[in-house]
């Protein structure tokens, strides 16, 4: 078993627990860098070729508590909603896994149901929001699960019918999920949901008509969502907003035209600045700066 501040790779991801820890997740686990607390504590998966388990550590050498343990299987990925509830997606097969949740004590993981396709996961306070393809031909769809087997349930059939809309690029942003979807009318386009069908809707209709924006590599930064998009006599040029129709808009058209300015958004913000990549068409893809003071939320970000 790797101890404290062990690096042992094998054929399988390698990954960091609160800055600490090291353990191997397959594909669609954890990121490097990722930090996860379930009781003010780090967790780390390990995975074997028979077996895949969850542990919890206060972070000193040689304490380690099994949490859980499934045989036979894999823990593809792993989510915390709220400081004592972790879910995680556990499966070997390409199509279905069965979402559990654990409170971080042994033996304190609940099955919640099997999910077909399963695909983004993400914490929106105690709840988690995640996409999947329902039973009832809803095709893939957002859902949501409050920890029980009955509170695991379809938000919205935003797509009715079994094509889905697909729900991808699930962004938390001050207490609200943005995430890009296909409505069948409007193409994919970014919506917001509060985790309820009364609060899920479409956040802007940025390229009118059915071919839609394709919004891609959203990023909430302090109350801002940044995002790229495509739109006619445009091209793909970087966007933001404030979670409102009224305040979702481009940030300027880098490349002046059709051209397309940007690829992947990859927004970062460091010091007063948002950067990312831009090609405005002259100089080629070089780093940019958006100056970046919220009103009323001046502050020093190093603090």
């Amino acid at each position: 078993m790797p101890r404290f501040g062990e690096r042992r790779l094998d054929d399988e991801r390698l990954v960091e627990v609160a800055g600490k820890w090291t353990g191997h997740v397959p594909a669609r686990g954890l990121r490097a860098g990722s930090r996860l607390r379930l009781h003010l504590q780090p967790v780390r998966v390990v995975t074997g070729r028979t077996t895949s388990t969850l542990w919890r550590t206060e972070g000193t050498p040689g304490d380690l508590t099994e949490v859980a343990l499934f045989t036979g299987t894999a823990i593809r990925d792993v989510e915390p909603a709220g400081n004592h509830r972790l879910f995680l997606l556990v499966g070997t097969g390409a199509d279905d896994a069965d979402l559990y949740v654990t409170d971080g004590t042994p033996g304190g993981e609940t099955r919640l149901r099997t999910l077909h396709l399963p695909g983004e996961m993400v914490g929106l306070g105690r709840t988690l929001l995640f996409s999947a393809d329902g039973p009832g031909g809803e095709g893939e769809e957002l859902w949501r699960s409050n920890g029980t087997p009955e509170g695991t349930v379809l938000v919205e059939d935003i797509l009715p019918g079994p094509g889905g809309s697909r729900p991808h690029f699930l962004t938390v942003m001050e207490g609200v999920l943005y995430f890009v979807a296909n409505d069948g009318t409007h193409g994919d386009e970014p919506w917001r949901s509060t985790g309820r069908a009364s609060g899920t809707r479409l956040l802007k209709d940025v390229q009118p008509g059915p071919l839609g924006s394709t919004p891609l590599d959203l990023t909430a930064i302090q109350g801002t969502l940044f995002f790229t998009a495509e739109t006619s006599g445009h091209g793909r040029e970087p966007w933001l907003s404030q979670g409102t129709p009224e305040s979702t808009r481009q940030v300027e058209d880098i490349a002046p035209g059709p051209a397309s300015s940007v690829g992947l958004g990859r927004f970062t913000r460091s010091g007063w600045d948002v950067f990312f990549f831009a090609d405005d068409g002259r100089t080629g893809l070089e780093l940019w700066a958006l100056p970046f003071r919220p009103a009323d939320r001046c502050h020093d970000p190093r603090r």
